[in-house]
């Protein structure tokens, strides 16, 4: 199955296309964002890959900046929680503990702990996500909240930052509406 998506950030000029990509043995979510962060613009081209119960294997973001500068990740993620940039060949110990990215310019990474965790609605867990910085490719973990209201509806808590937002998920986990900050432009079509 591969599904196609768009939303628009709320704060800024942009939008974004992902291709969503499901087996019965991985999943596959491939983004581009073309968007402004304060009035400066940025592209952006993600792919991230999972198990098919939404367990993280990788992360890849290119991204060329409003001066034609360009930066590149390549994160991959073990089973032990160990994560290792392939692109500069360094292992990222401060990950340490992290399950998923939560990538800055797009609310997909809200997907990937709420597929992962697969609350019931009053259950709440606690996790740490490594969190990307765009266009800066500046990761940091970040730990967060999820709370599971109702059959695809979560509350996301950043632990930091004492944000807060309640997030609709359609019936393939994609994010339907993600209060104040994006807003689905598409709701889907299938290739």
């Amino acid at each position: 199955m591969i599904r196609s998506v768009f939303w628009r950030p709320l704060d800024e000029i942009g939008l974004e296309h992902l291709w969503f990509e499901r087996t019965p043995d991985w999943l596959r979510a491939d983004g581009f964002v073309l968007q402004t962060k304060n009035g400066l613009p940025f592209r952006v081209h993600y792919r991230i890959e999972t198990a098919s119960d939404w367990s993280m294997r990788s992360c890849t973001l290119a991204v060329e900046n409003h001066a034609g500068v360009q930066r590149r990740l390549d994160l991959r993620v073990n089973e032990r929680g160990e994560w290792h940039d392939a692109a500069t060949e360094q292992d990222l110990s401060q990950l340490a503990g992290c399950r998923e990215v939560d990538i800055q310019v797009t609310p997909f990474t809200n997907s990937l702990p709420i597929g992962r965790l697969k609350l019931r609605p009053g259950e709440t867990r606690d996790i740490k996500a490594a969190y990307i910085e765009v266009p800066e490719l500046i990761v940091s973990p970040a730990p967060q909240r999820y709370t599971a209201l109702a059959q695809n509806r979560f509350r996301y808590e950043g632990l930091q930052t004492a944000f807060a937002a309640e997030l609709s998920l359609d019936a393939d986990g994609l994010v339907l509406d993600y209060p104040g900050v994006f807003m689905r432009v598409d709701r889907s079509f299938a290739d």
